[in-house]
């Protein structure tokens, strides 16, 4: 089973679960397609268990036990009451301002017997609550907000070139350790992310609790809404938004295009995605290129920045800014292609062939004569596939042949 489309068109007039608006997928079953609605945002039915087949109708004790999780796990917020003890709780002195992992919420010296069982970390300053990243256990569900912290190459990487936007403001969606950055530079900055904690920490105006793959607002939807239009008033602005690894780009591409409505222009967009997602996002963001740049983690285990002996993380920025305004670090290897008006990384070189610096993963392409294009070392062409395949392949097995050799390679 496949899913072969997502229609997110018309959101409104479809059935919601705990996470807004569920979207319409098409799925190929036995030869034939099947129409359901499924969450937005999760893929994994422990996480969401909302599933409906087109025509199909909610009976009511399946919309009871719908109501029943979404009150276990969709916590009802007060944003300005969270607010007002977050100011209280920054005139503490040091020695009484502890936090509660178990329960997520400031402990006050009256409260220390409530919470003698639990996981309590100390704050030691009240800067250290604007960089909640620090002491916060990211979330690690692969298949809905999985958390990754940005390294620190990469987050001087993006804030660098953020600048070089000359963007006023930004709209961080997914990217918390980047919120954080902005706002320790005065930054106009505003998170829009699906982890309700950060309620505790950013007041209404410099976090909103938010659904990127419907645009829907998880809470105080009027009052969000107004907040996030009035952000968009004015001025030069540039979103970077990180989805889950495995995102389909449809739903993403529809949150960036109600964006520009709202704002009324377009828009500077900085996309994260692995590379090998290129095919789906040229479809849905045919105006972006890739940036040969590794997008790297501090809390991940593949994608970790100095780790030895690790191949470079899969991870790119996508954008429909003009890649030769990009600031690149020439003291660790890149170089900026005269010919292709792009950095590239030390080991892509410019294919004249081609007429691109072909390398997607960061490591060195070879061109293919017959394929009248360039691929990996490790492939061979092969004369009874008709095609670049793995050395150690099956022939004429689907999933062997390079994705499409009249492909041009886009960055």
């Amino acid at each position: 089973m496949s899913i072969v489309n997502v229609d997110c068109e018309n959101l409104d007039k479809n059935p919601r679960c705990a996470h807004g608006p569920t979207l319409k997928f098409s799925r190929l079953v036995k030869g034939d397609v099947k129409v359901f609605f499924a969450c937005s945002a999760y893929r994994d039915r422990k996480d969401c268990p909302f599933f409906l087949w087109e025509g199909e109708k909610i009976t009511s004790s399946k919309e009871l036990a719908l109501q029943e999780w979404k009150q276990k796990f969709i916590p009802a917020i007060d944003h300005d009451s969270i607010s007002l003890r977050l100011k209280e709780f920054e005139q503490l002195k040091c020695k009484h301002k502890h936090f509660c992992l178990s329960c997520f919420n400031f402990v006050f010296p009256s409260e220390y017997n409530n919470h003698k069982s639990h996981e309590l970390i100390t704050v030691n300053s009240n800067s250290e609550l604007k960089h909640p990243s620090k002491f916060l256990f990211p979330l690690t569900k692969s298949k809905g907000e999985a958390q990754f912290w940005f390294s620190d190459t990469t987050l001087n990487f993006i804030h660098t070139n953020i600048k070089k936007t000359k963007a006023d403001k930004i709209i961080c969606i997914g990217t918390p350790t980047l919120h954080e950055k902005l706002v320790s530079t005065s930054t106009k900055s505003i998170l829009l992310d699906i982890d309700h904690r950060y309620h505790w920490f950013y007041d209404a105006k410099r976090f909103i609790w938010f659904n990127m793959f419907n645009f829907h607002f998880m809470a105080d939807n009027e009052k969000s809404l107004s907040i996030l239009i009035d952000f968009l008033k004015d001025g030069s602005i540039t979103v970077v938004i990180d989805p889950p690894f495995g995102a389909r780009t449809e739903p993403l591409s529809k949150t960036i295009r109600q964006l520009e409505e709202y704002a009324q222009r377009s828009l500077s967009v900085f996309l994260i995605l692995p590379y090998f997602m290129e095919p789906q996002i040229d479809l849905s963001f045919p105006n972006f290129v890739m940036l040969d740049f590794p997008v790297e983690y501090t809390n991940h285990k593949k994608f970790k920045s100095n780790k030895q002996n690790a191949k470079p993380s899969p991870v790119r920025i996508f954008t429909n800014v003009n890649p030769k305004d990009f600031e690149f670090p020439v003291n660790e290897g890149y170089h900026y292609c005269e010919k292709c008006n792009a950095w590239r990384s030390k080991l892509n070189k410019h294919c004249d062939l081609c007429k691109t610096c072909p390398s997607k993963n960061g490591a060195s392409y070879k061109h293919c004569s017959i394929c009248h294009i360039c691929v990996k070392q490790t492939w061979k062409h092969c004369n009874t596939c008709n095609a670049c395949c793995l050395i150690d392949h099956n022939c004429k097995r689907k999933g062997n042949f390079y994705p499409d050799k009249k492909k041009k390679i886009k960055h």
